[in-house]
């Protein structure tokens, strides 16, 4: 039987199995559904924003039980894109097709609930099958607690598509910032007890034993090719300049001397692979956290603290430099004893982050915030390996506009790095490093909707602004409702990045897209 289908009939499989897990009557319950720092690429706060409501995602939001219900519903949707660039003749440019399928199951009993997510397409079937079940989520009603738990996204923060705050989860960009922002949070077991107070307040806690981290491409146009050759390249050229084991070190033997240690190649330690990424599902990458929110006449208002991991890794360069030397010098393997294995060259850093969060209406503008701070073990800003603290946040409003159905949203998130002027180009990568100096680091978020024809026809425009680093990205669109259910789309990529730009390895893959959508 072919791999291929093997994985249809595995995905099958679990589409039965969710199916008669929801089917069951009256289950207790427990839901909520719903950012490597390989160095220049991003760091935690530098997720790339959604443009999409976190409504997707249920964040704890349901306060009671409905009456017995069993409700399924989905959406099917194919796009074809095609890319602008690579190619001098028009009939050799790059097409890409990316069909989508999701199955949406939910049964309410007396006091509880229980919801199954489905999604399948071409990236998760080849690279991470088990998120076909995109989620699995149980909730029970207990007097004034809420228990959820199951293979859950939990968002947390008032910012709106734009979170700092929001750490439990991380983001898939194997297909860069397309997918909504709840759609590309990356699920993971969580438990999450939620207390309503008499006097409006809500204490929540969350727990997940382990985290994943982000997820960039393995493949395809979305590949981080750039940043990741960087590292590597800089480690190669400190190891050619040691005195002495410098002169002993060439290229052509490193493979040799990676596979005396595992299945390594020298491109292994400058790609995604799992064979240079720690392994995050123990419970030495358990998270939890513990958020107060409430309202004082009509501001609303939170507080939380998360401890955990970020979710981008760091790269211990000096280490690699002295894997590449130890491959020079394997003549005399007594001299550099061979320092980690490649898994171990990179992890994610620890972290705790306290945050403030508020959101209010003056005027029809709907404000909203977030402030943390980052407290890393770097404290003292001088270990070029772990993240410097950080203070971030997110300020934005969005208000409807008096011509037609217009809205206007704009979001600015931003980071500030301490103890930057302490960050330096050492030649093989602070992580902290980007070829701006730029300590201060601000993201301006646009996104313009109005709707027309009763509803039918909406066009839409969205834009990212990296300030200091430089770079754009642009994507209008414009859809249309054909019937109830059935939308086509027309949509557009334009990406424009300088040297030190965070999407410079994207700057070739403007495209434009057509695409459909059926939801039932």
């Amino acid at each position: 039987m072919s791999i291929m289908w093997k994985k249809v009939l595995l995905a099958a499989a679990l589409a039965a199995f969710a199916t008669t897990a929801v089917m069951a009557d009256d289950l207790p319950s427990f839901d909520t559904p719903s950012d490597n720092s390989i160095p220049g690429f991003g760091d935690e706060s530098s997720s790339l924003p959604g443009f999409e409501s976190d409504s997707g995602s249920a964040s704890s939001s349901s306060f009671g039980a409905a009456s017995s219900a069993l409700a399924i519903s989905g959406e099917g949707g194919a796009s074809s894109r095609w890319f602008l660039a690579g190619a001098s003749d028009i009939e050799d440019r790059a097409v890409q097709m990316d069909p989508y399928f999701r199955l949406n199951f939910s049964y309410s009993g007396s006091i509880g609930e229980v919801e199954a997510k489905l999604k399948v397409n071409e990236r998760i079937l080849k690279d991470n099958p088990e998120d076909v079940i995109d989620e699995l989520t149980l909730r029970a009603y207990l007097g004034d607690f809420v228990l959820e738990a199951g293979k859950m996204k939990l968002v947390w923060g008032k910012g709106d598509k734009v979170h700092v705050l929001d750490n439990f989860n991380s983001d898939d960009y194997s297909d860069f910032i397309f997918p909504d922002y709840i759609d590309r949070r990356i699920a993971v077991p969580m438990v999450h007890v939620a207390y309503n107070m008499d006097n409006g307040m809500r204490l929540e806690g969350a727990y997940t034993p382990y985290m994943t981290g982000t997820r960039y491409a393995s493949s395809g146009p979305w590949v981080p090719e750039r940043t990741l050759l960087d590292a590597y390249q800089a480690a190669d050229r400190a190891a050619k300049e040691t005195p002495y084991y410098g002169s002993l070190y060439t290229e052509p033997t490193l493979d040799k001397f990676l596979a005396r240690y595992g299945s390594y190649k020298a491109t292994d330690l400058y790609g995604f692979s799992k064979h240079n990424l720690p392994d995050t599902r123990t419970l030495k990458y358990g998270q939890f956290g513990l958020r107060a929110t409430g309202t004082v006449g009509s501001f609303d208002w939170g507080a939380s603290y998360f401890y955990g991991r970020m979710k981008d890794s760091s790269i211990h360069s000096a280490e690699l430099v002295r894997m590449l030397l130890n491959a020079g010098c394997s003549s005399v393997p007594s001299s550099l004893p061979f320092p980690l294995p490649v898994g171990q060259l990179y992890d994610y850093d620890r972290m705790q982050v306290f945050g403030l969060e508020g959101a209010t209406v003056v005027g029809g503008f709907n404000f909203r915030a977030e402030l943390g701070y980052f407290l890393t073990d770097d404290v003292d800003g001088d270990d070029p390996y772990v993240h410097n603290n950080s203070l971030q946040w997110v300020f934005g409003f969005d208000r409807d506009l008096p011509w037609n159905n217009l809205n206007v949203n704009i979001q600015t998130q931003g980071k500030y790095i301490l103890h930057g002027d302490d960050v330096k180009d050492n030649g093989v990568g602070d992580v902290d490093y980007n070829g701006e100096k730029a300590w201060v680091q601000n993201r301006l978020v646009l996104d313009i909707t109005d709707s027309w024809m009763h509803e039918k026809l909406k066009p839409e425009l969205k834009l990212v602004w990296n300030i200091e680093l430089e770079d754009v990205v642009v994507m209008p669109q414009v859809s249309y409702q054909l019937m109830e259910g059935l939308d086509v789309s027309l949509a557009g990529l334009y990406i424009y990045s300088g040297d030190n730009g965070q999407f410079y390895d994207f700057k070739d893959n403007s495209f434009v897209q057509v695409g459909a959508v059926y939801k039932f």
